[in-house]
């Protein structure tokens, strides 16, 4: 009798993890999240590979951004996850590419499995697609040649302004690394908006004195009517000169 309760047990939980999986694909944010939470309580080794599935192009709008979100949030993700969303990011349609650049931006050093597609798809023809694999970049915190070209291949050849802003940030998390960017670093001082100025005097404040070919202009930019725009010329002054 024991056994047939187990069995019968076990069957029910099976159901239910079936059942859940076909309704995680329908009702609004909270009723998903709801029934994610259940699914997790009946320890369901694949939610995850089943999120993925829903990211793709055979998905309303809502299934995707509520998988992308809970891929997210449920980092760090397994080597087999992170590289099904690679693929993704690597020959997907424009959809496909564009939230999975947005997970890969937002699960951590767990990217690193995806770093040649995330690298690859800093050229891509979306610019929210290059923002979002520029920050991925700067999560997986490896400071490779590979991973600093692409970055400053963004700040030579983009006109996006938040795909700019989002390489001079990544470059600031390589610091000194981040040396052979300082020429176009200093165009985007001379040229770049008031954000993009500030932003560039940043990072040139991050790789310290290696820098010091752009202090001639971080000079002129140390009387920028501009308040922000000022102040970080002058914090980026002080520690390109501080040896």
């Amino acid at each position: 009798m024991c056994v047939l309760v187990l069995s019968a047990s076990f069957y029910s939980n099976d159901i239910l993890r079936s059942y859940y999986l076909l309704k995680l694909g329908k009702g609004d944010f909270q009723t998903r999240r709801a029934i994610l939470q259940k699914l997790r309580a009946l320890n369901c080794v694949d939610i995850e590979e089943h999120l993925v599935r829903l990211m793709t192009r055979n998905a309303d709008v809502d299934s995707r951004l509520f998988s992308a979100n809970s891929l997210k949030e449920a980092s760090p993700l397994s080597p087999h996850i992170v590289y099904l969303i690679a693929e993704l990011l690597k020959s997907g349609c424009d959809e496909d590419r564009l939230f999975s650049a947005f997970v890969l931006s937002g699960i951590g050093e767990s990217a690193a499995p995806a770093i040649n597609a995330i690298v690859e798809a800093t050229s891509d023809d979306t610019p929210l697609v290059r923002k979002y694999c520029c920050e991925a970049i700067a999560n997986v915190k490896r400071p490779v040649s590979l991973f600093l070209q692409a970055l400053i291949a963004r700040l030579r050849e983009d006109k996006d302004e938040q795909v700019l802003k989002a390489a001079l940030v990544s470059l600031s998390t390589f610091g000194a690394d981040s040396s052979g960017a300082v020429v176009e670093t200093v165009k985007l001082l001379e040229v770049g908006s008031y954000e993009l100025k500030a932003q560039a005097s940043r990072l040139l404040g991050s790789i310290g004195p290696n820098a010091k070919g752009a202090v001639s202009c971080l000079k002129l930019l140390s009387k920028h009517e501009v308040d922000y725009v000022r102040e970080s010329a002058v914090d980026a002054l002080r520690r390109i000169e501080a040896q």
